[in-house]
């Protein structure tokens, strides 16, 4: 217990003392980790007692130094590379009616698709009348019994992306009031990718673009307000209050999602959020054989795409060992503990230091020291789509999802259809497109 408020209070230290170190920039990666790490903090010493925690010096000892090393390559690019010296004072980026309605019957077409192969793998593993949702997930996400063929994965990233293109075509037309009689539509693709993601029982993908939005909202808040202009305090307001209308909504949604459990709301959340601080814990004081391929808790997807090509032997699902809390289980262990478990603490301390080296390049070099134009705006929402990776840092290591094919078709994805939703048009002669970038008015500052 003491160490756990030992953690606590150097979370907070530190916290303090990279927000001033990143300008004030309340979005700043490892401010946001930080900032995680100590709710997730804050609920395990609430259930310190129910848990039985007996925290350890070195859990506390990997969890501030893995931060501190991720949080370098960053802090070094925060005060070496200026931001551009600009506000943009009107944006037009827009979608075309037809386009619109072409991306909500294409959705459409899709997770009917979609959902007619999930019936066909709930029948093909025997599945008798209980919740539909739960039972494919199970079969599909925890037990790898079944999956859903490459095609289908693969039209399902169009739902995914044109949701995320039309959210930030939406949050950008509200922040420059440039506003039409049509842009209700643009907010039915990202309901049907609600649906589709209720569909499989989970929640964690709306939490993502949840999550994409408000990086969004920031970044396109700084282009027009001036990235020198500090505007933390309106979006630390708007996280607390997040927080408390995004727990109760993470818990009932899990009943939305034909999903049942008979934990408290407190109980549940503690989990999902308090719990892997815990689990990290027990992870370090009992840890688990060694890996028996390099990076086969973090590099999953790869691991397994090479399993299926005959050139090892290795078929997993992401998920890891189960470890008591009290009168539940948790199985997520941070950010640290996969890189530890395989490749030591020096190759986890390399690893975490690359993500930080990664998304300072994306954040730092590439969106706050760049012009705007759709090479940016495409830009911006890969890097609000890879951040997640950040924000549930204090949960999981989200290598073992965004380090894969996948994520490379989705990013692929990004830039296509952006232009296409953007710019592309047809004309009397053949098709055309349109350079947006000339209609966006700067500001010198």
């Amino acid at each position: 217990m003491t160490l756990l408020l030992v953690l606590f209070i150097s979370l907070l230290i530190l916290f303090f003392l990279v927000y001033i170190l990143s300008q004030r920039d309340i979005l700043s990666p490892p401010v946001v980790m930080l900032g995680m790490f100590i709710i997730s903090t804050i609920f395990a010493l609430i259930n310190a007692k129910n848990w039985q925690i007996d925290y350890s010096f070195l859990a506390t000892f990997y969890i501030t130094s893995g931060i501190v090393v991720f949080s370098l390559p960053i802090l070094f690019m925060a005060n070496k590379i200026p931001s551009i010296s600009e506000k943009i004072t009107n944006s037009k980026v827009d979608i075309a009616t037809w386009k619109v309605v072409f991306a909500i019957i294409s959705d459409i077409v899709i997770v009917y698709l979609f959902r007619k192969e999930m019936l066909q793998l709930a029948a093909q593993a025997g599945y008798r009348g209980q919740s539909l949702q739960w039972f494919i997930r199970n079969t599909t996400n925890y037990e790898g019994v079944l999956e859903f063929s490459s095609s289908i994965r693969l039209l399902v990233r169009f739902v995914d992306i044109t949701a995320y293109i039309f959210m930030f075509t939406l949050i950008d037309k509200f922040i420059y009031n440039n506003k039409k009689g049509k842009d209700l539509l643009l907010i039915i693709p990202v309901l049907i990718f609600i649906y589709k993601t209720s569909l499989t029982g989970g929640r964690q993908d709306i939490l993502k673009l949840v999550f994409a939005g408000i990086v969004q909202t920031y970044i396109l808040q700084k282009t027009k307000t001036g990235w020198n202009k500090v505007i933390s305090g309106k979006y630390i307001f708007v996280g607390l209050s997040g927080i408390l209308v995004g727990i109760p909504s993470f818990y009932y949604g899990l009943f939305l999602v034909g999903r049942t459990t008979t934990r408290t709301m407190m109980e549940s959340v503690s989990t999902y959020i308090g719990g892997p601080i815990q689990h990290f814990n027990q992870y370090i004081q009992h840890p688990i054989s060694p890996s028996r391929y390099f990076g086969s808790e973090t590099f999953v997807p790869i691991l397994n795409m090479l399993g299926d090509a005959g050139f090892i032997d290795y078929k997993a699902t992401v998920h890891l060992e189960f470890r008591q809390l009290g009168v539940t289980i948790g199985n997520v262990y941070t950010f640290f503990r996969r890189p530890l478990h395989d490749f030591g603490p020096i190759g986890m301390y390399l690893f975490v230091f690359s993500i930080g080296l990664f998304f300072g390049f994306l954040y730092y070099i590439v969106i706050r020291s760049k012009s705007r134009s759709t090479l940016w705006d495409i830009n911006v929402m890969v890097y609000s789509y890879l951040f997640y990776w950040i924000f549930l840092s204090s949960i999981e290591q989200y290598s073992m999802t965004i380090i894969s094919v996948f994520t490379l078709i989705a990013i692929i994805l990004f830039y296509l259809l952006s232009v296409f939703y953007w710019q592309f048009k047809f004309t009397p002669t053949g098709f055309a497109f349109i350079n947006n970038d000339d209609e966006i008015e700067r500001e010198e500052i």
